[in-house]
């Protein structure tokens, strides 16, 4: 199906994004089977993990011509622009410039714009929804093309009335590219497109099609997959749309009878219903009341698939679309830059939520805010890089008990471990050196339950972004790590006793967090890695309850044998060599006198290993094993 979604031209990055969203596979056939036209939109340079199609640079932006143009220098030297000053007044007395297209009787191929104010009257106006990367946009000045102006003209002959062009609102014309302009026109951008009667929606993709030639079930589909679906700013302006109307080739149908005509099959055709409820779950975040639940709070899974599937060219333009969407005064955080505006969207939020924020937010994947007492929250809910972040996984971590957010970090209860070094026999330097690997598991034993465990590091897809490869985050070794600090870790669920099987699921997501205080019952933390924690199996136990033994023996063997011998003489190669030796000594002969032992060394080992490899988890004891304390839930630990 991947493959027929490739030939029909699909975005390789929305094949991704589609396979990960969606399970299931009546969905995924009947996408394989959808054609996409070719379009404006470029997606031959777009991989698995990135779609550039729709990634626009300010500074290299140019302005397009439209399709049909057949004189583009002309069009060149004579682009149309919009005073921005009157624009600005306009939004200074507390109303909306609008333009409206007009004829001159001497030329009446000219298209000819006029500036209106929305007055005291509400004014019927449509507003334009648009991709910047279709051709309607221009970062430099309010003005555009004769060419696009005129299709434009052409598009909003439909709702003309009394023989009149409409009023209407277009950013690119309308919103002030000066710094102080621009700011008015964002804090009014939530009522432009909540007043307007209606809202036309533009993608280069759409108006390839008649409207009436497809049917509901593919006529609903291609506006959710279209690139229009993909850009931050078009995420607020569908949902604040009273009336949004989606432009086809042959005109543009309203968006409620299309879903209304999706609907109708979906109750009268069996073979159409779990389509039906796929597109109706990815037409939530469109409607703006399903951000707030029946009892007025916020939902936060909502908008984290919303987001999730969006992207934008200027990162902070995400804090103002999650304000317009949640009804939060954008006055609050326009004043404001860099990442304060993120850290403003999520006192906002935990405002709207009672004070409380979902406790598993430090587990999502993903860059943190910097900022000291927001450092456990996520800088944007935006996939990074286009990246696309598995949807089921974070949506979970939007569920569940609350965290209150404090100036200190995020306080709550968390199932949790601490630990400290193997308090039995103590190394000496040559057990540093015996063997060169690093250890990256860090194997400790659960002293409240008797029990062996192991944490792993977990690269997540963003430092692999950043340019780390999963070796270089795993250099740090977890002794290493607990050496110069007080470590523990956090966990989004209760740890699980049971050993892992094909029918158990014992894995539990984590983040280390090294300690700094402790007063009043709460633990203070800064947040470190990404870790995944489980039980070891029941062959690895009887390895490691042997390991533990051998390795007491060799150390009483080591200090007896060392007696008299100067430190340089210890860490001889010819020390490391007697040294291996006799712990594979030792291993061979505990493997024939312990029945069983020999059995499970070769399960933990795995296809190729002898159960005699043991001898290497004895060497290395001191570079990967540590002692853990459980803390059940109901502590409490405010991490940052």
């Amino acid at each position: 199906m991947k493959a027929a979604m490739v030939a029909a031209n699909w975005c390789p990055n929305d094949i991704t994004r589609l396979t990960n969203k969606f399970t299931s596979i009546q969905l995924l056939y009947f996408f394989s089977k959808m054609k996409k036209p070719p379009s404006m939109a470029n997606h031959r340079v777009c991989t698995s993990k990135c779609c550039f199609a729709h990634s626009l640079s300010l500074s290299q932006y140019k302005m397009r011509h439209s399709e049909a143009c057949t004189n583009e220098t002309k069009c060149e030297r004579k682009p149309i622009s919009i005073d921005q000053q009157p624009v600005v007044d306009i939004y200074r007395s507390g109303t909306v410039p609008l333009l409206q297209f007009t004829v001159n009787d001497n030329e009446p191929s000219k298209v000819i714009l006029k500036l209106s104010s929305s007055g005291t009257d509400t004014t019927h106006y449509v507003a334009i929804s648009h991709v910047w990367s279709d051709g309607l946009g221009n970062d430099g000045t309010n003005s555009l093309p004769h060419c696009q102006l005129a299709h434009l003209a052409r598009m909003l002959d439909l709702f003309a009335e009394a023989g009149k062009q409409p009023f209407f609102w277009l950013d690119t014309l309308c919103c002030p590219v000066d710094p102080e302009g621009k700011k008015l026109a964002l804090l009014q951008m939530r009522r432009i497109y909540a007043e307007a009667n209606k809202t036309l929606i533009l993608d280069s993709s759409l108006y390839s099609y008649n409207s009436q030639d497809l049917g509901a079930a593919e006529l609903h589909p291609r506006y959710l997959t279209s690139g229009w679906m993909r850009r931050l700013w078009t995420l607020q302006e569908s949902p604040l749309a009273s009336n949004p109307w989606v432009q086809f080739k042959d005109g543009p149908p309203r968006l409620e009878p299309m879903f209304n005509r999706l609907k109708k099959i979906h109750d009268e055709n069996l073979n159409y219903r779990r389509l039906v409820q796929d597109f109706w779950l990815d037409s939530k975040p469109l409607t703006l009341s399903w951000y707030y639940s029946p009892n007025g709070l916020p939902q936060l899974w909502l908008l984290n698939r919303a987001l999730s599937q969006r992207n934008t060219t200027v990162a902070a333009d995400e804090s103002i679309c999650i304000a317009s969407l949640m009804s939060f005064d954008v006055s609050e955080i326009l004043p404001l830059s860099g990442e304060n505006r993120m850290c403003k969207a999520w006192d906002l939020l935990a405002a709207a939520n009672n004070g409380s924020l979902p406790r598993k937010m430090i587990f999502l994947d993903g860059f943190k805010l910097k900022r000291r007492g927001y450092r456990w929250a996520p800088s944007t809910l935006l996939p990074p890089g286009e990246r696309f972040h598995n949807e089921h996984t974070r949506s979970l971590r939007w569920r569940g008990p609350q965290g209150k957010p404090t100036s200190e970090g995020l306080m709550a209860d968390y199932h949790s471990y601490r630990f400290r070094p193997y308090s039995g026999p103590s190394p000496s330097p040559i057990w540093d050196i015996l063997l060169e690997m690093r250890q990256v598991r860090f194997i400790f034993k659960d002293q409240t339950r008797g029990i062996w465990c192991q944490l792993v590091y977990n690269s997540t897809p963003t430092e692999i972004e950043i340019g780390q490869s999963a070796s270089e985050i795993m250099q740090t070794s977890f002794v290493d790590r607990l050496a110069k600090g007080d470590l523990a870790v956090v966990l989004a669920e209760k740890p699980s006793d049971k050993s892992p099987t094909f029918f158990e699921d014992t894995l539990r997501g984590g983040r280390l967090v090294t300690i700094t205080e402790e007063k009043e019952d709460v633990v203070y933390a800064s947040l470190g890695e990404v870790v995944i924690l489980t039980p070891l199996t029941p062959e690895a136990v009887i390895v490691y309850d042997a390991a533990e033994r051998l390795m007491q023996e060799l150390r009483s063997w080591e200090l007896e044998d060392s007696k008299g011998l100067e430190v340089a003489q210890q860490v001889s190669e010819k020390r490391i060599r007697k040294m291996k030796a006799k712990c594979k000594e030792m291993t061979s002969k505990l493997l024939a006198d312990e029945p069983g032992l020999a059995g499970a060394a070769l399960k933990w080992l795995g296809e190729g290993g002898e159960a005699l490899d043991m001898w290497v988890c004895v060497v290395t004891w001191f570079r990967h094993v540590e002692e853990g304390w459980r803390l059940e839930g109901g502590r409490m630990w405010c991490v940052d």
